[in-house]
């Protein structure tokens, strides 16, 4: 009898043990995803800052006026390279 019901008493405690874990994989894994998110958004904001600093320096040391877009696009190519 006392062994049915440690049994019993075990698989319980196993389950929601069990389950406890499931949900924290699974709220692990919705975090992780919320990080990277908010990091790739990060990058792309430093990305923004980078294009403009880099055109304002070309500006003023070279003394010519480039397009944001285009320091834009060597930024992104800089990091892919990077990558």
């Amino acid at each position: 009898l006392m062994n049915g019901a440690e049994e019993k008493i075990k698989q319980k405690a196993a389950k929601k043990l069990n389950s406890l874990r499931e949900k924290a994989a699974e709220k692990t894994q919705s975090a992780e995803a919320e990080i990277e998110k908010a990091r790739k958004a990060a990058m792309k904001d430093m990305d923004a800052i980078a294009a403009e600093v880099a055109s304002q320096a070309a500006e003023k040391i070279v003394g010519i006026s480039t397009d944001i877009k285009d320091a834009k696009s060597v930024i992104a190519n800089i990091n892919k390279k990077a990558a």
